[in-house]
């Protein structure tokens, strides 16, 4: 007797709910390695752009500073030149002039910094002008300023270089940077400001505020060389109908000038010179001299 064959239908109808199963969790782990795979490589997408990007940022931000660092050079070292290639210039003046001692000498350069700014700034007589900074320049810059006829005034923080200036220079008229300034400036120019100021301070701050000062039709000078950058309020500067002028360096005729007035007695040239040291002292002195200018004017090294 042959047993009867169970339907293949029937065998089938069974096993297809298994089969389903598994090939759905078949898919499941095949999507989730995919979703997996995906996910590591989306963020290490998203890594590789973050670190291009760090990169790129550093990049420029090195770029950026570099580019400071090239401004912030070529600012010191132009200014720094300026003394040597002055010195050069008035030197060799002095070689073909005689008659100055080497004490005068060596006071030519500076002053001729100064002159040259009183030549920029076209003072007159009938200007009434105002240096800010009583430093070497600044004194020099009040000097020729008055040897031009005007009435000058100098005003530094340091009470000790005012006093110096007033007592031992020649400049009577001084006033000190303090809350009472614009008071007694007032009171000396009868409320009025004035036709010409000179920054000598290389003080970025100072140089924003010196155009306060400035008179209608004035002109306002910086002799200073800073590195920063300088702002004013534009509609204060047109209202003044202010000229804003740029003196370095010094010329020919600014050497010569300062020469014929040391020449002629226009110059206190003793006065001037307020530290005096050796070539040996000079690596004591120097150090403790950038700290201690108190009175400090012109410091001269001698080497004979």
């Amino acid at each position: 007797v042959v047993a009867p064959r169970e339907p293949l239908v029937g065998t089938l109808a069974v096993a297809f709910p298994w089969l389903v199963f598994g090939f759905g969790v078949l898919l499941a782990l095949v999507l989730g390695l995919l979703t997996e795979v995906l996910i590591r490589r989306r963020a290490y997408a998203l890594r590789l752009v973050e670190d291009r990007t760090r990169s790129l940022l550093e990049a420029r931000l090195a770029a950026e500073k570099a580019n400071r660092a090239k401004s912030d050079f070529l600012s010191r070292m132009s200014h720094e030149l300026r003394t040597p290639l002055n010195a050069v210039l008035g030197f060799g003046q002095l070689l073909e002039m005689d008659g100055l001692t080497p004490d005068q000498a060596a006071m030519v350069e500076f002053l001729s910094v100064g002159a040259h700014a009183v030549r920029q700034g076209r003072v007159t007589a009938d200007d009434r002008a105002l240096i800010v900074g009583a430093g070497p320049i600044g004194v020099g810059a009040a000097l020729f300023a008055a040897m031009a006829g005007a009435e000058v005034t100098l005003i530094d923080t340091s009470l000790s270089r005012l006093a110096y200036a007033r007592d031992h220079v020649g400049i009577s008229h001084v006033a000190p940077v303090d809350e009472d300034l614009i008071a007694r400036l007032e009171a000396r120019m009868g409320g009025d400001y004035f036709d010409v100021v000179f920054d000598a301070t290389g003080n970025s701050k100072a140089i924003e505020r010196g155009f306060s000062f400035v008179a209608h039709g004035g002109r306002y000078v910086l002799v200073s060389v800073v590195k920063d950058i300088i702002s004013f309020a534009d509609p204060e500067f047109h209202k003044r109908e202010m000229t804003l002028l740029g003196s370095r360096n010094a010329t020919d005729a600014d050497f010569n000038r300062v020469i014929a007035a040391i020449r002629a007695g226009q110059v206190p040239v003793e006065k001037l010179i307020t530290h005096r040291t050796t070539l040996a002292g000079a690596l004591d002195d120097l150090p403790r001299w950038a700290h201690e200018k108190s009175g400090l004017v012109k410091a001269l090294i001698d080497i004979a």
